[in-house]
């Protein structure tokens, strides 16, 4: 969808639409991150992170229609870090997840353990954005199960991943908006001097 920022309504709808398609995505993310079945949580959970994987990569790359979404996660992850739509940080937690995802996967008799979930939990705090909701929610250890922390950083690390996406497609805009800009700067400059010189002319 294309974004013209120079109006004020479809900058308002934008913003509007965006909060408005979050909130039903969150509460349907939610039904299955609160599911007590912790198969379910981490299964569904990494799906979503995936899907924000996949919108992310098609809004970078040049030809969207060329992206194969069939690779496997990793190469996923990978290609998503390499083109900057995902720092480091970011990465390193996606990864965390889906070696839990895939104690599941290869695994018919596993259950999530508080070890487990811990170990992801230790590399969400380590993303400085990321650590400081946790903290914020979680001040000690006192405060908290380990699956409700478990939950919680699978939560806000789709969460990140989704308003990113949406950051994304209105930063998209307003660079389109500068170099529009920068445009009409250059073309009324040209003209300006243009006309000036006919002045002398004549």
């Amino acid at each position: 969808m294309e974004i013209n920022l120079y109006n004020e309504k479809e900058r308002t709808d934008f913003i509007n639409k965006a909060a408005t398609d979050l909130h039903i995505a969150q509460d349907e993310f939610l039904s299955h991150v609160m599911h007590s079945d912790f198969l379910v949580v981490v299964i569904r959970g990494h799906l979503y992170v995936e899907h924000e994987l996949n919108n992310l990569i098609k809004k970078t790359v040049k030809h969207a229609s060329s992206y194969n979404e069939r690779i496997i996660f990793s190469q996923k992850m990978q290609l998503a870090h390499a083109l900057g739509c995902i720092d480091e940080e970011i990465h390193r937690v996606i990864d965390a997840l889906n070696n839990v995802r895939n104690r599941y996967a290869h695994n018919i008799k596993y259950n999530l353990t508080e070890q487990h979930a811990t170990d992801f939990i230790n590399v969400f705090k380590q993303a400085p954005g990321l650590k400081a909701m946790f903290d914020k929610r979680f001040p000690n250890k006192q405060v908290g199960s380990w699956e409700e922390r478990f939950r919680y950083a699978i939560t806000h690390l789709w969460l990140y991943l989704k308003e990113t996406d949406a950051l994304f497609h209105y930063q998209k805009a307003v660079e389109d908006l500068g170099l529009r800009a920068r445009i009409i700067a250059a073309y009324n400059a040209e003209n300006k001097e243009t006309d000036s010189n006919t002045d002398k002319d004549n």
